[in-house]
């Protein structure tokens, strides 16, 4: 993220891609066994994550047709986990090693353990099928032995489903079978270069052979204000239109040119 998103719980200062999609058929794991796995409306959600020098930012869309939230334990009512192994180790023990839970609520913790962390940036955001929720996590927490562009840790998500109160009623997880132990079957989170969002055009005046390559300049500025008023397709793709407003208007303009003088 050259432009950290702000932590509110709409998704729109981020530039998304299809994401991780978590329900019944991508899950390792569907728990409980002895009753039908949830239909994507019950239960389901699409992940995304980004990067900078101080946060790993995730974020997520929640679809869920009944939203509880009345446990004091966290791992009873809807919730999402992300499971991490900074060092990649397999191991499930050090400082490195963390499962960072966020309930409806807002309430954050560490392996369920209270109180509360209070040093995340977090957003929930209701919908009237299921939810967004937006976090940013420090760095300090993490605690990861190493940290830029292609570091790859472990990886892995968690998906409670409470439709009636009292313990959940379903439990999706992502790769391998639990996101607090067997770190050794995670995904993987790998910390990608990206580009820039208005990094959208070359500069042969400064040796740029390629979009995204490495600064917003007069050359993003001028390419976006040459789609003016022009609907996204062909000509003028959508990542010229950077509010995702449908068509390139004067506020792409001015966001690219808010963004000039970015270098990597």
């Amino acid at each position: 993220m050259a432009q950290p998103p702000v932590i509110d719980g709409f998704l729109d200062d981020w530039v998304l891609n299809d994401g991780v999609l978590l329900d019944a058929t991508t899950a390792s794991v569907v728990r409980p066994t002895s009753v039908p796995p949830p239909d994507a409306a019950d239960l389901s959600a699409r992940v995304w994550t980004a990067w900078d020098g101080e946060y790993l930012y995730v974020a997520a869309r929640v679809w869920d047709d009944e939203l509880v939230r009345d446990s004091g334990d966290v791992w009873q009512d809807d919730e999402l986990e992300f499971a991490f192994d900074g060092a990649r180790d397999g191991l499930f023990n050090g400082p490195d090693d963390h499962q960072i839970t966020i309930n409806l609520d807002g309430t954050v913790t560490d392996r369920g353990v209270m109180p509360p962390l209070t040093n995340v940036l977090r957003a929930v955001e209701t919908q009237v099928d299921g939810y967004q929720i937006e976090m940013a996590i420090p760095l300090t927490i993490l605690q990861p032995p190493g940290w830029g562009a292609n570091w790859v840790a472990g990886f892995n998500i968690g998906l409670h489903d409470d439709d009636d109160g009292g313990n959940w009623d379903h439990y999706l997880i992502w790769q391998g079978t639990a996101t607090n132990a067997q770190a050794q079957d995670f995904g993987q989170l790998v910390l990608e270069a990206g580009c820039h969002r208005a990094d959208v055009q070359p500069n042969p005046d400064h040796g740029n052979v390629a979009a995204c390559d490495g600064d917003v300049d007069i050359a993003d500025v001028q390419r976006i204000a040459g789609c003016w008023l022009q609907a996204v397709g062909p000509t003028c793709p959508a990542s010229l239109d950077l509010n995702d407003s449908g068509v390139i208007d004067l506020p792409d303009i001015v966001m690219a040119a808010g963004y000039w003088g970015w270098r990597r």
